[in-house]
């Protein structure tokens, strides 16, 4: 009687509808350095994405990338390091390309993580990406 096993499709069956294409936004993160090897991180709002844990700082995520992305810190030798991340959350993909610099002395008020620090904290994966590619590019 079950037409769909008639037919040998029966384990197929219910089909998934596919998903609707999720939108991209983009932004710039920033890998800023101090002179003692340890790189700004920023807390996120309590509320929202990744609420309350450390990221590095970044732009604002939109659709556009931004046309001026200036670091939270005074920082020399900025520059944009090659490709980009890419990190998918469930409403959205987010594209994020990286400048990294040196901390302009005296290094300025934040959260700064030293080396061995960043790999023992807690970070969220999209953090722990952005690390791995600022310090596999060449991240001051």
């Amino acid at each position: 009687v079950c037409r769909a096993r008639a037919l040998g499709a029966a384990g197929e069956l219910p089909r998934r509808a596919p998903r609707p294409p999720r939108p991209l936004r983009r932004g710039v993160a920033f890998w800023i350095v101090r002179g003692d090897g340890a790189a700004l991180f920023e807390r996120r709002p309590d509320r929202g994405l990744l609420g309350g844990t450390l990221c590095l700082p970044s732009t604002g995520w939109t659709e556009a990338l931004p046309a001026r992305a200036e670091p939270p810190v005074p920082a020399l030798g900025l520059r944009a390091l090659p490709g980009a991340v890419e990190h998918g959350f469930t409403h959205f993909r987010l594209e994020l390309r990286v400048r990294a610099g040196r901390a302009r002395p005296p290094a300025a008020e934040g959260i700064w993580l030293r080396p061995g620090d960043i790999d023992l904290r807690a970070l969220p994966s999209l953090a722990r990406k952005l690390v791995v590619f600022a310090r596999g590019g060449g991240g001051a």
